[in-house]
């Protein structure tokens, strides 16, 4: 995960799927470990992690609407 910030640099990471039943225990755990891995993170904005809204069905819903062409607005997640 932490190579995707690199490359992408994103305000926010959503977790989605199944690991989203494991709750905040996991959103907090991950965005823990992000900033400890994240190399120069005390000289950038912390990484948010969020869990998907849509819980276990969040991939699937979401990989429906790309295919049907249609692109989401942001803010979709719950802290």
């Amino acid at each position: 995960l932490a190579a995707v910030v690199y490359l992408l640099d994103p305000g926010r990471v959503v977790l989605g799927g199944g690991v989203v039943r494991i709750g905040e225990p996991l959103r907090r755990a991950v965005e823990d470990a992000l900033a400890a891995t994240i190399v120069g993170g005390d000289h950038r904005p912390r990484v948010e992690v969020a869990l998907a809204v849509l819980g276990v069905e969040a991939t699937a819903i979401g990989a429906a609407l790309l295919g049907a062409g249609y692109a989401p607005p942001t803010g979709g997640a719950r802290r």
